[in-house]
């Protein structure tokens, strides 16, 4: 196999086991054995390896003393952890974003798509999506492949949780956008800490009530 190939397979292995985890079908505690992942999957150990690897380094999964791996499981300090560091990432990339005037018609038109959709009434799942479209739109070339491959980790984790989730609410996160949109036709870094950072403690309470209730 081809090392592009390899590293695309070990992608969509890690897609895979994080999204059994997040929707509880890999609950806490649950044992992952290599060679049963390999079986199921209908492929060689050594992606699977590294893809458990990924997922130990993400902090959802733990290694056992027997070398295999057990699901960590994800707590309420967890959720609320996971989001207020992806907001404190948003804030600081939108402010460079401003600055270098990066992007920002790009950023515009994924959170223009995301409130048409709001206003004709789109359903929950697909609206979450354009919402994480929106944020996707946080880079610019000079930003550095590491730190927008972990800005996109995080993000895609986060908000496959409020995909599965259904106590978030994406009507009430585009507002909350929109006053984040607002701050950034000013430019005011404080006002975009504190956009990001009220939009973000909107989404980590709803998912933690979600958490509460099961």
């Amino acid at each position: 196999m081809q090392p592009l190939e390899m590293k695309q397979l070990k992608e969509q292995i890690v897609k895979y086991i994080r999204a059994k985890i997040l929707k509880g079908e890999y609950p806490e505690g649950f044992e992952l054995v290599q060679e049963n992942i390999a079986s199921e999957l209908g492929v060689s150990r050594m992606p699977v390896r590294e893809a458990l690897q990924i997922l130990e380094q993400e902090g959802y999964i733990e290694r056992m003393r027997n070398r295999h791996m057990r699901v960590v499981g994800l707590s309420r300090d967890s959720i609320k952890a996971h989001g207020r560091l992806l907001s404190a990432m948003a804030s600081e990339i939108a402010v460079m974003m401003f600055e270098g005037h990066y992007g920002m018609a790009r950023l515009n038109n994924a959170y223009h798509t995301l409130r048409a959709a709001v206003q004709s009434g789109t359903g929950h799942e697909t609206l979450v999506k354009l919402e994480k479209d929106v944020h996707k739109q946080l880079y610019f070339d000079g930003l550095g492949t590491f730190v927008v491959q972990q800005y996109e980790r995080m993000l895609t984790s986060f908000w496959m949780l409020a995909e599965i989730r259904g106590s978030y609410d994406p009507a009430q996160g585009h507002v909350l956008l929109g006053e984040i949109m607002a701050c950034l036709e000013t430019g005011k870094p404080q006002a975009l800490y504190d956009g990001f950072r009220k939009y973000y403690d909107n989404v980590i309470e709803a998912l933690i009530k979600d958490d509460s209730n099961e």
